[in-house]
């Protein structure tokens, strides 16, 4: 799979996460014996410089912390509402953001899931360089349910034009908080979570 997708020709490409399950990983999870096959993988697609401050933090001892999910909404150019689900993680002063459109069935699987075994391994990549984590999952963390009932039957067609919009306006990093008290932010590494299961 390509690390970006094109939401159009002329577009700048758009950093690409993805959900695999762990038994079908091209590239193994280092963990994936004593992780269950159907346990989805979540990816992260980051440049040389990004990848190199991770790197540090790893090196220097800094374990990953928390895991979390958000939502906030946005208008189509038809004026229709689009929700965004956001997905967190933080390891030390660096955040990883993935955007999913709030109505994707695969989301919901991979979350309900990720519930029924209490983790969720991320595979942090660039180029043919990659570092894995597993974090556990926690309900109190995840405020996504209260308003699943009230999506959209399908995902809205216009969600990469308006995640592109989003990105491009550096929405995410004003809306950015750090998850660990006492420690700010460097960096926010942002993907779009576009990849079926």
């Amino acid at each position: 799979m390509s690390n970006h997708a094109l939401p159009d020709a002329g577009f700048a490409p758009l950093p690409v996460g993805s959900l695999t399950p762990n038994a079908l990983l091209k590239l193994p999870f280092p963990a994936e014996k004593q992780l269950p096959g159907d346990l989805p993988v979540l990816s992260a697609t980051i440049d040389a410089a990004d990848f190199s401050v991770l790197q540090k933090l790893m090196s220097s001892g800094m374990d990953p912390t928390c895991f979390s999910s958000h939502w906030f909404g946005g208008l189509s150019l038809l004026g229709e509402l689009i929700r965004t689900m956001t997905l967190r993680f933080q390891i030390g002063t660096v955040q990883f953001y993935w955007l999913a459109e709030m109505s994707d069935p695969v989301l919901w699987r991979a979350i309900q899931i990720w519930g029924r075994y209490k983790k969720i391994p991320i595979i942090v990549r660039c180029a043919n360089e990659s570092r894995h984590f597993i974090v556990a999952y926690s309900s109190k963390n995840m405020e996504h349910e209260r308003i699943r009932r009230r999506n959209r039957p399908k995902p809205h067609p216009e969600f990469l034009y308006y995640i592109r919009d989003v990105l491009e306006d550096g929405y995410i990093e004003s809306l950015a908080a750090t998850d660990i008290p006492g420690t700010s932010l460097d960096r926010v590494i942002v993907n779009v979570l576009v990849s079926p299961l």
